[in-house]
Parts: C-alpha cells; sequence; structure tokens
C-alpha cells in the first residue's frame, strides 16, 4: 500500500515513536518483550534469512577501551606516538563525577 503524506504529518507519526531524552522505552508486548526477546529474536532471523549470531559466552568478561581502540583502528593505543617502541602505562584515574540532581519548583 502506498501512501502520501505531507512534511507534517511525515514528521508527526515520526516523532510518536522517539523518545523524550532521559527516557527509556520499555517493550512489554510482541517479540522484543523481555519475557519473549531471547526465544522470539533467533526465530524471527531466520524467518527474515538474517545470520543469527551465536550467544557470547565473554559477556562476564569486561572489555577495555584500549581493545575497542585497538580493534577499531587496528593500532594499539597503548605504544608510545613519539618513539613507536615504548609502551604507555595508565599511573591514574580521574575520579568520576556525581551526576547532579535539579529540582524544579520549591522545596517543601
Amino acid at each position: 500500500m502506498e501512501m502520501t503524506l505531507s512534511c507534517e504529518e511525515f514528521i508527526r507519526r515520526f516523532m510518536l515513536h522517539v523518545v523524550p531524552t532521559g527516557f527509556m522505552r520499555i517493550r512489554h508486548f510482541g517479540f522484543l518483550s523481555n519475557r519473549l526477546h531471547k526465544t522470539l529474536m533467533p526465530l524471527c532471523k531466520k524467518l527474515l534469512g538474517s545470520e543469527v549470531k551465536p550467544e557470547d559466552s565473554n559477556k562476564d568478561q569486561p572489555v577495555h577501551w584500549y581493545d575497542i581502540i585497538e580493534k577499531l583502528t587496528g593500532k594499539d593505543p597503548l605504544v608510545c606516538g613519539k618513539c613507536g617502541k615504548g609502551r604507555l602505562i595508565q599511573i591514574g584515574e580521574f575520579p568520576r563525577r556525581k551526576r547532579l540532581i535539579f529540582l524544579t519548583g520549591g522545596i517543601p
């Protein structure tokens, strides 16, 4: 079925699917619901002819940032950029900043 929409109507319909910043869409029904997701997604992918990936057994192991950078760029980020021979080491870490929570309106 083909349909022609005005720009405004297309944007209005599209924006119905956009979740505001800070919100998360929760799927209660269908193949994306938490209860059925793991069993129905492989079936959906099979029916669509898409590749079904096996579950990773390494999910419990943390992924380090330098492994991700090396995988993306093909270069070891811990090798010295100046001489190319030395190896960089981590000597410290900045503490994480706490999130500020702002209240709107007066405090009772």
